[in-house]
């Protein structure tokens, strides 16, 4: 019978392995969220760009809704605060997240972009 054994480990066999938590990582979502704060400070004190088209970069970028940014930079408001204290320059986001990129930071709008969505950030 198709499977019969894995049934029966299941029911009777005792696991030795240890259960882990299913979904995200901590460390990933830390690190993620820590990217996130860094391009904000970042898009805001670099750029040129209004609010509402930092957090449509952001929502791109990340994968997240343009609800979801906000409440992200709010619960890491002390990790921002730090930010505006020691007042990096590009250089430390550059070390600090090289794959993305940090100087002659350009958005390029197509048509879709007047419904306020950002497209492609080079």
């Amino acid at each position: 019978m198709r499977g019969s054994k894995t049934l029966f480990n299941d029911i009777f066999s005792e696991s030795k392995t240890k259960k882990t938590g299913k979904g995200r990582s901590k460390e990933m979502h830390t690190a993620r969220n820590s990217c996130l704060i860094d391009r904000y400070y970042y898009l805001g004190q670099f750029t040129k760009y209004k609010y509402e088209v930092v957090i449509g970069v952001l929502s791109q970028e990340f994968f997240l809704s343009t609800v979801t940014i906000p409440e992200i930079i709010d619960g890491c408001y002390e990790q921002l605060k730090d930010l505006k204290k020691r007042q990096p320059g590009i250089k430390y986001f550059k070390g600090k997240w090289p794959h993305l990129v940090w100087e002659n930071f350009n958005l390029s709008l197509n048509n879709s972009s007047k419904k306020g969505k950002v497209l492609d950030s080079k």
